[in-house]
């Protein structure tokens, strides 16, 4: 007995001469009990009298290679690929014995739209593919390993220089990438829809649309930048340091502790259009030289004022306006020029009044305030969870006064830059539109089996015998479709 060689879809197989292969459709019929059986028309073979497309040979599915069974041990073993065949597929179905045998399904007639990419038609291997749209594909035009749901909705890519698992949206006409994570040399990336964390052999970048709050921390440095919050919060402590520093608030800044230290070794500066020092108890202020200027005016208030001047004190004022119930002075040498001297009252000269009058004033008053600002120490110093800080002494003298402060850097809008918010497309969403064009190119122009197409009676089928593969389209055809691909 001889052979007989027939070429199916690309691939060479060798038959025995007593065998038949035909080709047929498979019909929407499911077998009662064995699921592997598929209900195939043969045409006029198989046909009723008015066409209709009932009629049909219950045929194996051979297409995969799946296979489960029990050894010599009774041991269920399973294993290989499985294709499903969906109604209305055109098959080639061998029938052994000349036709009498098992018949089985070998494999898919050649339609006029059998290659799944027009422009990438001997670079581009599909493992598989289903009718919902997924797909798994090795595309050695682009050098990448491709799984696609759901006609992209989901999309794994292995390329030369990317690992990328992604979820898109959007339509056949333009899928968007949505949420994914990207690995290349020397980085990842995880990609939200409107936010981006990237790490990279700079360091690590945290970002959002629109201008929003960043976070980028490299091996000199971490810069932040937050919207409308920035907040830093610790039970215990929080601790800010650098060789220049800046705080600054636009609008309102506030420092509030049980305890406040404000320190500077060389300069302390304190500006504003008004400033307020208020104490419960006692304010000090601490000094080799204090100067205190009002360009309009300095008032003081105070139950009792006690002013110790070891040296000199010097007095410029235009007019000098005092009230008070008991002045005592003891000086030495008390020197007087003016135009003229008013006095009421009864005036005692030489006599010692006046002396005696002003130690005793002096000597008392000294001691009263002595006595209250002990109490008054005393009280405040128990209010403290510690005592008065030591303040060091200045190194260096600044001769010149402080300048105003500097202010803080604005945001510069995104300090990570991990993402540019018009980039919608990716890897993985470029991939799943072409998947989709593609796809629909070859839905529109795929024929009516012609098997079906003669039962309903059309003419759009392309005419071929039962046994024979499909005829090839013309030239125009063939650049109708590429033209759709552009």
């Amino acid at each position: 007995m001889g052979n007989l060689n027939h070429t199916s879809k690309g691939r060479q197989s060798t038959v025995p001469s007593s065998a038949v292969m035909r080709t047929g459709v498979v019909l929407d019929k499911k077998h009662p009990t064995d699921p592997n059986l598929y209900y195939v028309h043969f045409g006029s073979k198989t046909a009723n009298a008015d066409g209709r497309l009932d009629g049909g040979i219950w045929c194996n599915n051979g297409i995969g290679s799946f296979v489960r069974y029990r050894d010599q041990n009774n041991k269920p073993l399973s294993y290989g690929n499985y294709v499903p065949i969906h109604p209305g597929a055109p098959v080639n179905v061998l029938m052994t014995n000349n036709g009498s045998g098992n018949p089985t399904i070998i494999g898919f007639q050649s339609t006029n739209t059998s290659v799944p990419d027009m422009e990438n038609a001997r670079d581009l291997y599909i493992l598989g593919q289903s009718q919902g749209g997924s797909s798994i594909e090795i595309d050695d035009k682009v050098g990448a390993i491709r799984m696609i749901y759901g006609g992209g909705e989901s999309v794994l890519s292995l390329a030369d220089d990317l690992i990328s698992m992604e979820l898109t949206r959007g339509a056949q006409s333009g899928r968007e990438s949505n949420t994914g994570i990207f690995m290349r040399k020397g980085a990842i990336v995880f990609k939200l829809s409107d936010s981006t964390m990237q790490f990279d052999e700079s360091g690590l970048s945290i970002s959002f649309d629109d201008g929003g709050t960043s976070v980028k921390i490299t091996k000199k440095g971490v810069v932040m930048e937050g919207m409308e919050v920035f907040k830093v919060v610790s039970k215990e402590q929080v601790s800010l340091r650098g060789s220049k520093m800046t705080l600054e608030g636009t609008k309102d800044a506030s420092l509030t502790a049980s305890e406040l230290k404000i320190g500077g070794k060389q300069l302390t500066n304190i500006t504003g259009t008004q400033i307020n020092i208020e104490s419960m108890f006692a304010t000090s202020i601490k000094s080799m030289a204090i100067n205190l200027l009002a360009w309009t005016k300095l008032s003081e208030f105070t139950a009792l004022k006690d002013s110790n001047i070891l040296m000199s004190e010097s007095k410029t004022v235009g007019t000098y306006s005092e009230a008070s119930g008991v002045h005592s002075v003891a000086t030495g040498t008390y020197n007087v020029g003016a135009g003229s001297i008013n006095m009421d009252w009864n005036i005692s000269t030489n006599s010692g009044i006046g002396m005696s009058n002003a130690s005793s004033q002096y000597t008392s008053t000294k001691a009263s305030i002595a006595s209250i600002h002990e109490g008054l120490t005393t009280l405040g110093t128990t209010m403290l969870n510690k005592s008065a800080p030591i303040t060091a002494t200045c190194k260096i003298l600044a001769d010149t006064l402080a300048g105003a402060s500097e202010p803080a850097q604005g945001p510069s809008g995104n300090a990570a830059n991990a993402k540019d918010k018009n980039d919608k497309q990716s890897y993985g969403s470029v991939a799943a539109t072409k998947f989709l064009k593609n796809k629909y190119v070859m839905e529109k122009y795929s024929i009516v089996p012609n098997l079906i197409a003669s039962a309903q009676g059309t003419s759009s089928a392309i005419p071929y015998t039962t046994d024979e593969p499909a005829q090839v389209q013309s030239p125009s055809y063939n650049n109708s479709i590429t033209q759709l691909f552009k």
